[in-house]
């Protein structure tokens, strides 16, 4: 049991995420929800990058992906990555071990190919964000450089020092240069962010 398990270690892939920012050509870089991943706009259509904990995971992903796409159809295609659907001509979606990779609009498979010759395979690990107190009950966070963020509720202020908040968020979404979302929220006194599991269970929009 213990050399399966070791066998099976060895052969499923896990990267870190996919180095957006050597992507030259793109008109806008948008990190939307956590449960959508990261989009990019180029001059042929749409491509997305989801990076997943686990292979369970990017396969949830592309079941919603379908669902949301249903006016293409998605036949399985051999040898295009550890999982493979579409049609070369207008939408291609690939599994790459915990990472989903979609291209839709004209020239997909070059898409396709791009995005997984940009795969980071080391480990990265994700610096946690932090949450500062600048006065009472006004709120700001400090992410790692590289990184972006989103968040969810909150009352949102706009100062001098950047965006604070009166009201902090619900959550934040933090995203690495490599398309790879965490999910954090404030503990119960308000002086730190704890991270989440996140979740598929909510369809995106």
């Amino acid at each position: 049991m213990i050399f399966i398990v070791w066998v099976f270690s060895l052969w499923a892939q896990s990267y870190s995420g996919v180095d957006i920012n050597k992507i030259t050509e793109l008109k806008s870089s948008i990190f939307q929800t956590y449960e959508t991943g990261w989009m990019g706009i180029t001059k042929d259509g749409i491509i997305r990058v989801y990076v997943a904990d686990s292979e369970e995971e990017v396969q949830l992903w592309m079941e919603v992906m379908k669902e949301r796409l249903y006016k293409y159809q998605f036949p399985s295609i051999e040898e295009l990555g550890d999982e493979g659907y579409g049609n070369p001509q207008n939408i291609l979606l690939v599994r790459e071990g915990n990472i989903g990779l979609l291209a839709q609009g004209k020239n997909s498979e070059q898409w396709i190919t791009l995005l997984q010759s940009l795969l980071i395979s080391e480990i990265i690990p994700t610096p946690a964000p932090q949450l500062l107190t600048l006065d009472e009950q006004i709120y700001q966070f400090t992410i790692p450089e590289g990184f972006h963020f989103s968040f969810i509720g909150g009352t949102p202020s706009y100062t001098a020092t950047g965006l604070s908040f009166v009201a902090l968020p619900e959550k934040i979404i933090l995203w690495s240069p490599y398309a790879q979302s965490s999910l954090w929220i404030p503990d119960q006194d308000n002086t730190s962010l704890t991270p989440m599991e996140k979740s598929l269970g909510v369809q995106p929009k």
